[in-house]
């Protein structure tokens, strides 16, 4: 017989979404009524400084392939802030442990295009355990690594200069050296869209700005799974390269 998953339930309770919580842990308590988990809760009076480091780490090593994007980005509440530190502020956090204590998901957390706030993953818990079954979605960490395996399809003589790298307007996905030395603001979507092509403008401004760089000396790029041709079309006129992985 498997060991019960733990789950720990982390929370500010004078926050905007305290009224959310209630909710939350009635849900939670369905499952443990089932006894398919343990479960307890953290609220942010109890945390110490060293507490939040901790689980801040623990959500930052846990695979990307397992958690997906954790770091705040777009307008999705996540559970690390741009500074990677647990953003209890902004939504409450649920850990979830195999019985050996390993960490097997977090959420709320964005996977591939989709968006598991902590409802939805109760859903999945609901769904798969005992068993820690893989979240279902695209992986933008996917489309990335396959894009930075096979950099001379796309363009000879670029060499990575780094992943999630911070600028003054956010964290860049990926940032190159192309053959000319320039340097080449990657943002990597699922989709190109609209919102893709002003994020990475900003952060190629922000980059540059950063490391006082001049304009001429920024590239701006966008690496997806699917575009539409006006994408190509907007892209062009701004000036940024559109980089499409299988």
């Amino acid at each position: 017989m498997k060991d019960r998953a733990l789950l720990n339930l982390c929370f500010d309770q004078n926050s905007d979404y305290k009224e959310s919580i209630e909710e939350i842990r009635s849900r939670i308590n369905i499952l443990e009524k089932e006894e398919k988990i343990k479960y307890r809760e953290s609220e942010a009076h109890e945390l110490r400084k060293s507490d939040y480091e901790k689980l801040a780490d623990e959500i930052r090593s846990l695979r990307p392939q397992k958690r997906g994007t954790v770091v705040a980005k777009r307008k999705f509440p996540l559970p690390l802030s741009n500074s990677k530190k647990l953003n209890l502020v902004n939504t409450p956090v649920l850990l979830v442990r195999s019985g050996n204590g390993t960490l097997e998901y977090v959420f709320p957390c964005l996977f591939g295009e989709t968006y598991y706030d902590i409802s939805k993953g109760i859903d999945h818990l609901d769904a798969s355990l005992p068993d820690f079954v893989p979240l279902s979605g695209v992986m933008e960490d996917t489309i990335a690594d396959t894009f930075l395996s096979n950099l001379p399809i796309y363009e000879e003589g670029m060499m990575l200069l780094g992943r999630e790298i911070e600028t003054s307007a956010g964290l860049a996905d990926i940032v190159l050296s192309d053959k000319n030395g320039k340097h080449v603001i990657v943002e990597v979507e699922r989709d190109a869209t609209e919102h893709a092509l002003g994020q990475v403008l900003r952060l190629s401004a922000g980059y540059g700005k950063k490391l006082n760089l001049t304009r001429t000396k920024v590239r701006s790029a966008i690496v997806c799974a699917r575009v539409h041709e006006f994408m190509r079309d907007a892209a062009a006129r701004a000036d940024v390269d559109i980089w499409k992985v299988s």
